[in-house]
């Protein structure tokens, strides 16, 4: 399976646990092929100072990179990234859930 076939499945909504099944390899290597390259992660946390874009908690490299849309199209581009901590990373993903 190639990277294309995997950022399909993951803008399809799939986990990157059952991408990793289908791809044979570990979910955590799923994830480190579809982040963006590391001078856009770096380039995305300058641009955020380090801070959640939506608590503004410091953050710095342990913040997570989000993918506003889920366009295959722009997926890595900068203009769809933003800097999240965790809990509002999950928050995004699970609105309902972490809500309740």
């Amino acid at each position: 399976m190639d990277k294309k076939e995997m950022q399909e499945l993951k803008l399809d909504g799939y986990t990157y646990e059952y991408i990793g099944e289908k791809a044979g390899v570990s979910r955590q290597r799923i994830q480190q092929i579809l982040s963006p390259p590391k001078e856009i992660r770096d380039y995305i946390t300058k641009k955020y100072d380090g801070r959640c874009s939506e608590c503004g908690l410091i953050v710095n490299k342990s913040g997570h990179v989000h993918h506003n849309k889920g366009n295959g199209e722009n997926y890595n581009d900068i203009e769809n990234l933003e800097l999240l901590c965790i809990g509002c990373h999950r928050k995004r993903h699970d609105p309902i859930r972490i809500a309740e």
